[in-house]
């Protein structure tokens, strides 16, 4: 992306603390090169013993997402905590936010949060249908 909601984006999804759970929709939805220029800029720190740090798997779980319509992380930003994610897309096809909800990893499994996938993907069609 390019402009402002580029540099939004590349300071968000992507930053010191990797790549989060909205980055990893919303770079599922960038152009390969723009979200390798990210990666470059930002790397892919470890914050947890879950959390992605090699592109070959974060590449993997971006087609992934591209395929599914979400994304997950089961403590890969903090280790009591999991998300499910979808994104919100504007007119042109373009990532301008996620829908997500989010739980303490006690109380759900990856299973269960999945779960959820249809009701978040649902919402983040219905906030991008109203852009």
């Amino acid at each position: 992306m390019q402009g402002e909601a580029g540099a939004h984006l590349g300071g968000d999804a992507v930053g010191e603390a990797g790549v989060d759970l909205a980055g990893k929709v919303l770079l599922a939805h960038l152009p390969e090169t723009e979200t390798k220029a990210l990666l470059d800029r930002a790397g892919l720190p470890a914050r947890t013993s879950h959390t992605v740090t090699d592109r070959t798997t974060l590449f993997s779980q971006l087609e992934t997402v591209r395929h599914t319509g979400f994304a997950t992380d089961y403590e890969e930003a903090d280790e009591a905590i999991c998300s499910l994610a979808a994104p919100v897309l504007d007119t042109d096809g373009s990532p301008v936010g996620a829908v997500s909800v989010s739980s303490l990893a006690a109380l759900v499994t990856e299973e269960q949060l999945t779960a959820f996938a249809p009701a978040v993907r649902q919402a983040a069609q219905e906030v991008s249908r109203r852009l």
